[in-house]
């Protein structure tokens, strides 16, 4: 585990290495989101349609590991519901009225995060 704090630059040119716990977390949230929106989306006896999904902690969306990008919980937040979404049978007949709300304490980690994550994962701005 690293001893300070991980920080990002508005532009991305400093992305913060991932921890391994931080990449199990994020493989939990992931994997429990994905299937969270099918069985609620799919399986509930009408389908709940909306959602919102706030991730308090959010950073820069963006970390290296070792030579290779990891997405952080923005990212994969965002492509679990799109991925669940996909997977469902009631793609076509309703659709997900879904909200994130990102928030870090830091302005240049969301900067980060929208500039440059977001891009990076082709999620666009």
């Amino acid at each position: 585990m690293s001893d300070s704090k991980p920080k990002w630059s508005a532009d991305g040119s400093n992305i913060p290495t991932i921890d391994p716990h931080t990449k199990s977390k994020h493989q939990i949230i992931e994997k429990y989101i994905e299937n969270l929106i099918y069985t609620l989306y799919e399986k509930a006896r009408f389908g709940e349609t909306t959602f919102t999904f706030i991730d308090g902690f959010c950073g820069g969306g963006m970390y290296k590991d070792g030579s290779d990008d990891w997405e952080g919980s923005p990212i994969k937040i965002i492509k679990a519901v799109r991925k669940a979404h996909q997977k469902s049978k009631r793609i076509y007949s309703q659709p997900l009225n879904v909200k994130f709300i990102f928030i870090d304490s830091k302005k240049d980690h969301l900067s980060c995060l929208k500039k440059y994550s977001m891009i990076k994962a082709n999620l666009g701005e």
